[in-house]
């Protein structure tokens, strides 16, 4: 028979105590080569934030607060497609903001032409109610008083032609701002 080894506790506690520091460094090394594989990891942090690390603790793991993201290796190829994909694009963002500014800018202008056309018309209306009453030179003294002339129908009729006009601009103002998308 061969020699039989006897353990007692007070070589086996001293050397535990190596043996256990031999493992949380060899799991610290395991930590560290999975950090430094370059994983990305996505972890909640203490304030709720997302945060993307390439450092996370195997406890971050182990409770599910770390969850390792896939990254793909980008090509200066891919790279450059996508870049190019980005100034067409850009390009047809700035092409749709230009119409719309146009659109934009044509709306605002019909509303201003239907304002406008508004003020005129009333602006004659005022004019053609204030105006009932004859001038002095607008009326001839008769004997029997006194009788309107013709410049008075005259007056009188600009003054509605000038309703009848600005009517027709409102209105007119008014189908352009309604014809526009």
């Amino acid at each position: 028979m061969g020699p039989t080894l006897h353990f007692t506790t007070a070589t086996v506690l001293p050397r535990r105590s190596v043996l256990c520091l031999a493992c949380g460094l060899l799991g610290c090394s395991l930590m560290v080569a999975r950090a430094e594989s370059g994983q990305v990891w996505r972890l909640k942090d203490a304030q709720g934030r997302t945060v993307f690390t390439d450092r996370v603790s195997e406890d971050d793991i182990a409770s599910g607060r770390a969850q390792p993201v896939k990254v793909e290796k980008v090509t200066p190829e891919m790279a450059a497609q996508a870049q190019a994909k980005r100034q067409t694009e850009q390009v047809e963002i700035d092409r749709y903001n230009q119409q719309l500014n146009q659109k934009l800018q044509r709306r605002s202008d019909a509303a201003r032409a239907v304002e406008l056309a508004r003020q005129h018309l009333e602006q004659a209306q005022a004019l053609y109610l204030a105006g009932e009453a004859p001038r002095e030179e607008e009326s001839n003294r008769v004997r029997t008083g006194s009788r309107l002339s013709e410049r008075y129908a005259q007056r009188r009729l600009r003054e509605r032609q000038a309703i009848d006009n600005a009517a027709l601009a409102l209105q007119r103002a008014l189908a352009y701002q309604a014809s526009l998308p």
